[in-house]
């Protein structure tokens, strides 16, 4: 379920087939070896964006940790950060703004994908604070297209924070 720009849930339909393209991308693209791949999940399995984790971290073998639900945000955003065996995590903007206030110092993620909201400069910063050699991905798309169509790494050099170039087999129009 999406609520688009409405507000109002509503329902669209996911194809398996849509689903295998963009996991199948999205393991080609974000991780360039198999060490990496290791995700932590601290949203609700309901929100697309859980879709990623859940997905390439099975189809590659590798490790979803899973925060209790029960727990404050600030929570598990520290445990996902400060957790060794964590390398790889999908957050919003707003996540990322709660991360200034967090104290965190060091860790192991090393991909950070972002989606759901405009990602700025200011959230780039925010997380090379923390680690200066993240990289950090900008991915757009709609629920209708199974979670991204677009993504392209982003660094605090670019002018502007681009939504990207469309995934494998996906065609963008950007109209105004």
């Amino acid at each position: 379920y999406t609520s688009g720009s409405t507000g109002k849930p509503k329902g669209c339909m996911i194809s398996h087939s849509n689903l295998f393209n963009y996991i199948f991308w999205s393991n080609n693209f974000y991780f360039k070896n198999n060490e990496e791949g290791n995700w932590g999940i601290m949203s609700s399995m309901s929100f697309d964006l859980s879709v990623t984790a859940i997905f390439t971290s099975l189809t590659r073998g590798k490790k979803l940790f899973i925060g209790n639900e029960k727990e404050s945000m600030d929570q598990l955003l520290k445990e996902c950060f400060n957790n060794p065996e964590i390398d790889t995590l999908k957050l919003t903007p707003t996540h990322i703004t709660l991360l200034k206030d967090l104290d965190i110092q060091n860790t192991n993620v090393g991909i950070v994908i972002c989606g759901g909201e405009q990602l700025k400069k200011s959230h780039i910063k925010i997380l090379k604070d923390i680690n200066q050699n993240i990289k950090i991905y900008n991915e757009y798309g709609p629920t209708e297209t199974t979670v991204g169509c677009s993504s392209i790494e982003v660094s605090m050099d670019d002018e502007f924070v681009s939504v990207g170039f469309p995934i494998a087999n996906t065609k963008i129009y950007i109209l105004d």
